[in-house]
C-alpha cells in the first residue's frame, strides 16, 4: 500500500511539472516572459491587498490572518498569470493581446487601488456624512447636517489629542443645539459611528436614526 501511495504522489508531481513546462521544448523563452508576468501580477496583488487590508483596518486586528490571505492571492494569481502567459506567449496571434490585458490589468488595478479604498474606508468625515449627516440621511436636515462631506450649520472635531481616541464631536453653531459624540470615528475601518453617551443616543432617536 505505501508503495502505491508513493507512486501515486510521484505519478501526480511528474504531470504537474510536465503541465508547468509543456510547450518549452518548442519555444524555450515562453517560460521567462511568462514567470516575470506572473512575478508582476503576485506583487500587483500583494500591494493591491495590503492597501485594502491596511485602510480596513484588518492588519491593525487581524494581521496574521490578513498576510496569509495575502500571501494566497498573489501566488494564486501568479500562477494563474504563468499558466496563461505560457500558454498565450507561445502563440504569435495571442501573445500581444496577452501582454497588452495585463499591462492594462496592472495599470488599472494600481491605479485604482487608492481611490477605491479611500472610497470602502472612508474617513471620519465622509463616514459621518455616508452614514448621518449627507442628504437624504437622518440627521440631513438637522443643525449637524453636512453637505459635499463638510458641515453646513456645525463644526467637527475628531483630530483633537484631547478627545478619546475614535471620538468625534459634532458641535452645533446654535448654542441652544447640544453637542453630538460619536465613537469609532476612525480613518478606514468597518464599523459605524455609534453614540458616545446617552445625550447622543438621544440626539440620534430623536431625529430617527
Amino acid at each position: 500500500m505505501d508503495l502505491d501511495r508513493h507512486t501515486e504522489a510521484a505519478t501526480v508531481r511528474t504531470r504537474a511539472t510536465t503541465f508547468l513546462t509543456r510547450g518549452t521544448d518548442a519555444d524555450p523563452d515562453v517560460v521567462l516572459p511568462a514567470g516575470m508576468w506572473a512575478g508582476c501580477a503576485g506583487v500587483a496583488v500583494w500591494i493591491t491587498g495590503w492597501w485594502l487590508a491596511r485602510e480596513a483596518r484588518v492588519l491593525d486586528t487581524h494581521p496574521a490572518g490578513a498576510y496569509l490571505v495575502l500571501a494566497i492571492a498573489a501566488v494564486t494569481a501568479a500562477l494563474l498569470v504563468f499558466l496563461v502567459g505560457k500558454w498565450a506567449l507561445g502563440r504569435p496571434r495571442v501573445n500581444w493581446w496577452f501582454m497588452g490585458v495585463t499591462v492594462a490589468a496592472l495599470v488599472t488595478v494600481l491605479g485604482t487601488t487608492p481611490a477605491a479604498a479611500e472610497y470602502f474606508f472612508p474617513d471620519p468625515a465622509d463616514r459621518f456624512h455616508r452614514e448621518l449627516g449627507g442628504p437624504g440621511q437622518c440627521l440631513g436636515t438637522s443643525p449637524y447636517a453636512t453637505k459635499d462631506g463638510h458641515p453646513v450649520s456645525s463644526w467637527m472635531n475628531y483630530a483633537d489629542p484631547a478627545l478619546p481616541k475614535g471620538r468625534m464631536v459634532v458641535q452645533p453653531l446654535d448654542k441652544g443645539a447640544p453637542a453630538l459624540a460619536l465613537d469609532h470615528a476612525v480613518r478606514g475601518g468597518t464599523h459605524s459611528l455609534t453614540p458616545a453617551d446617552e445625550q447622543s443616543a438621544a440626539i440620534l432617536r430623536s431625529y430617527g436614526c
